[in-house]
C-alpha cells in the first residue's frame, strides 16, 4: 500500500498503476479547498487493486488530463462543493480517455460508483475549440441519467 496525505495543492504527473493483488495507491487531501492536478495513465490491473484519490472536505478542484482505464481510478470529491475538470485535446480524445471509465463507474455500486464519488460539478476542457459537440453526447447522457436519480445532481459545464 502506498499512501500520501496532503494539504493544499498537488501536481501528480505520470499517473498511478495498482498492479499487485489487492494493491492500493491512495492520495488523501486533508485540508480545506484543495487543488489537485492529475495527469498520466491510471490503471488497476491486479485482482482487487485500486487507485484512490480523495479530495477531502472543503470546496475542492481536481483537474484530470490523462487516460483512465476502466476501474483505474476512484476519484472522490468528499464534502463541500467539489468540481472535477476533465481535459483532452478534442471530443474523440475525451471519449478515448474517460468514457469507458466513467460509464463503468456510473453502472457500479459502492465505493467505486460514480454516484458515491461526491462531485457537484463536472467540467469539460477541450483544447480544440472546433470540436463537434455531438462527440460528447455520451457524457451528457451519463450526467442526465445520474441526475434523474441523484439526491445531489451534478452540473455539467463545457469549456470548448
Amino acid at each position: 500500500m502506498n499512501n500520501l496525505d496532503l494539504d493544499a495543492v498537488l501536481f501528480l504527473k505520470g499517473g498511478m498503476e495498482a498492479s499487485s493483488e489487492n494493491g492500493l495507491n491512495s492520495i488523501t487531501a486533508s485540508g480545506d479547498d484543495n487543488i489537485l492536478y492529475l495527469s498520466g495513465e491510471y490503471s488497476a490491473t491486479g485482482l482487487g487493486a485500486e487507485n484512490r484519490v480523495d479530495a477531502g472536505y472543503g470546496n475542492d478542484q481536481v483537474f484530470l488530463d490523462g487516460q483512465v482505464a476502466v476501474g483505474g481510478l476512484n476519484l472522490l470529491g468528499g464534502e463541500g462543493y467539489d468540481a472535477l475538470t476533465l481535459g483532452a485535446a478534442d471530443g474523440a480524445a475525451m471519449a478515448a480517455n474517460y468514457q469507458g471509465w466513467l460509464e463503468a463507474a456510473a453502472a457500479n455500486t459502492g465505493d467505486s460508483a460514480f454516484a458515491e464519488w461526491g462531485w457537484e460539478s463536472l467540467r469539460v476542457d477541450l483544447a480544440d475549440t472546433q470540436t463537434d459537440l455531438s462527440s460528447l453526447q455520451w457524457l451528457g447522457d451519463m450526467v442526465q441519467s445520474h441526475n434523474s436519480g441523484a439526491s445531489t445532481p451534478i452540473d455539467l459545464e463545457l469549456d470548448v
